[in-house]
């Protein structure tokens, strides 16, 4: 609550904050920054390339969010996933390409060198050194971040409604400067809780269902889960779509994104 605290103060008293910014979308955003109209700007990698040129290198700076109320740096460290499909007649090459793919090659090329990454931004695989293959010493902070203070979001069935009421949520808090915080976030808990059981991942009295746990969020076949170990790696379950069944598959020793901050899952 002392953070929703702090950052409605910037709408609502201390005046930081870009007029407009609860409903701006992204498109609208970066014109803001590139304009002197906003100072800071909480973004990824990905956007370095627009500012080098609509901007100018030498007009900012990249430097990590600062530490929250509790003195501790944290930053959601999202990946992507290699989904593996439920039903293929080539099980095993599924395996052996999520295999490549956390290898220090298939990491590599993802990176596309010392460009901006079609696939990977950051490695996963640990015994890829960033600054060997990216230059730019920009790119260092964000790997820092991602790999010291990254916690992967929670997993669960199904994202997008926890991530949609928290947005509103949040957006309300912010919008009126006479919300009552604790009031608003305890109505976004008892959301969850409701979405929680929703979607199996939590029962009425309130431990996880069985096949759901927090850190599950559906389950895997032990003989898929075996074969990725035998190959090196670690099968963690993911999110299930439909036919697809999304395997997320970790460099040897690593545990599941919710537990480890410094290896995010893949591809980074």
């Amino acid at each position: 609550m002392q953070a929703v605290d702090w950052l409605k103060a910037q709408f609502c008293e201390a005046r930081t904050v870009v007029p407009g910014a609860v409903t701006m979308e992204t498109r609208q955003a970066h014109p803001m920054f590139e304009s002197g109209k906003g100072g800071i700007y909480f973004t990824g990698p990905y956007n370095m390339a627009r500012f080098d040129k609509n901007l100018g290198k030498d007009k900012y700076e990249v430097v990590p969010a600062p530490p929250g109320p509790d003195g501790k740096q944290a930053a959601l460290a999202e990946g992507e996933n290699v989904y593996l499909m439920a039903g293929s007649r080539n099980e095993a090459g599924q395996l052996e390409f999520a295999e490549f793919a956390i290898s220090a090659k298939g990491q590599e090329i993802g990176m596309a060198g010392d460009t901006e990454g079609n696939i990977v931004r950051l490695p996963v695989n640990t015994t890829v050194k960033l600054g060997e293959v990216r230059t730019d010493a920009r790119w260092q902070v964000f790997d820092e971040v991602y790999r010291n203070a990254g916690r992967y979001a929670p997993t669960v069935p199904d994202w997008t409604p926890f991530r949609q009421s928290t947005s509103e949520a949040l957006n309300g808090i912010v919008a009126n400067c006479q919300s009552d915080t604790k009031a608003e976030l305890d109505k976004l808990a008892a959301t969850f809780t409701e979405e929680l059981r929703r979607q199996g991942s939590r029962r009425d009295d309130g431990r996880a269902a069985r096949g759901h746990h927090p850190d599950a969020a559906c389950p895997v076949t032990a003989a898929r889960a075996e074969a990725a170990q035998a190959r090196g790696g670690v099968a963690v379950p993911g999110a299930r779509a439909g036919a697809v069944h999304g395997v997320q598959v970790h460099p040897d020793g690593a545990r599941h994104p919710n537990e480890l901050p410094r290896r995010p899952p893949l591809p980074g």
